[in-house]
């Protein structure tokens, strides 16, 4: 049988941890170790999971960290110490429904070349309310596009994709959400289900403040607009970085690679690596670009498929505004982040 394993970070989660662990208690393919890492907590959070473990029959191996590591470090750590097949992802304030793990591991299809598999989850406020609206909701306004659900907390992988894509050089990379779903969209192995199997809790501690971190509902509209009041410039020098050291990774790894059982070959995802970084410098230049000569670097960029690299056709749509609106685009910017307190 498949050996399950959980990763959850935590850090002051008291107020939330004992109804997390009884929903992972309670699964109906329970988990064969749950493994977290604290990242020097100064409330209640260490007593309370050695209480429930100590009264409850699972596998809890629980880590202090010395000094505190942060979000993104604390989380690979609490990965690298799993020693299962699959590994599950877990927040410290999100409740999973029964059959969370029974569902997903059916997903995970090492053999076909599956190796990270998300489900959807429905909000709720902080003290379990519903918004009706789900996480795959808010992906679709804001990109139309299911495979943009990246959330870590609704994700199952397996431990070879884990070790191929382990960071070398953590200041290159976001999140660890972020960078798991980009290396895994790169090597084309990503299943995103519509099945809602947890709830996402959203409250004033939230440890990402992403626009995905929101129940409120935002039409194609509003978004373009929350979009005017950003530079994202920043936002595309990462993205390059990140996906630099991607392929970085790939080129190094190109063994482990050949073990996962992708259908494509290490040549043609180090081109997919390539033009994806292509894409973002181009966007870059494009936003950088004097308004007179952005007409041809977005023709270029249509004419060479970096779109579909990108946000598709909505990005186009967004950079064709640009073009059109010109110098008062920069008017309009300045202006919504001056008064703009959510930004997207």
């Amino acid at each position: 049988m498949t050996k399950v394993s959980i990763a959850m970070a935590t850090f002051n989660a008291q107020p939330w941890i004992l109804e997390q662990l009884r929903s992972l208690a309670g699964q109906r393919r329970p988990p064969d170790e749950i493994i977290i890492v604290d990242d020097c907590s100064s409330d209640n959070t260490i007593s309370t999971i050695k209480h429930f473990a100590s009264i409850n029959n699972i596998t809890i191996k629980l880590y202090q960290n010395e000094k505190n590591i942060g979000h993104k470090r604390n989380f690979f750590k609490a990965i690298s110490l799993c020693t299962g097949e699959v590994i599950f992802l877990c927040d410290q304030d999100d409740i999973w429904f029964e059959q969370k793990i029974e569902i997903l591991l059916k997903q995970i299809d090492p053999s076909s070349g599956v190796h990270l598999v998300l489900c959807d989850a429905e909000y709720t406020d902080g003290v379990g309310r519903y918004e009706h609206i789900t996480v795959i909701d808010r992906c679709i306004e804001a990109t139309g596009d299911v495979n943009s659900h990246i959330a870590g907390a609704c994700s199952a992988l397996t431990k070879g994709f884990v070790n191929l894509i382990e960071p070398r050089d953590f200041s290159r990379i976001p999140q660890h959400d972020v960078y798991i779903n980009r290396f895994a969209t790169v090597l084309g192995c990503k299943k995103v289900i519509r099945e809602v199997l947890q709830i996402w809790r959203i409250h004033g501690s939230n440890s990402s403040s992403s626009a995905m971190n929101t129940a409120r509902r935002r039409s194609s509209l509003m978004l373009f607009f929350d979009y005017i009041a950003v530079d994202p410039r920043p936002d595309y020098e990462e993205k390059i970085a990140c996906y630099e050291e991607i392929k970085s990774l790939i080129e190094e790894r190109k063994g482990s690679i050949k073990g996962l059982g992708l259908g494509d070959s290490v040549d043609n995802i180090i081109d997919r690596c390539n033009r994806t970084i292509s894409a973002h410098r181009n966007r870059l230049k494009f936003l950088s670009a004097s308004y007179g000569s952005r007409y041809t670097i977005l023709a270029g960029m249509i004419l060479r498929g970096d779109y579909r690299l990108l946000y598709g056709w909505r990005s186009a749509v967004k950079d064709g505004f640009i073009c059109l609106l010109g110098p008062a685009f920069s008017r309009i910017r300045v202006a919504r982040s001056m008064n703009s307190e959510d930004r997207l």
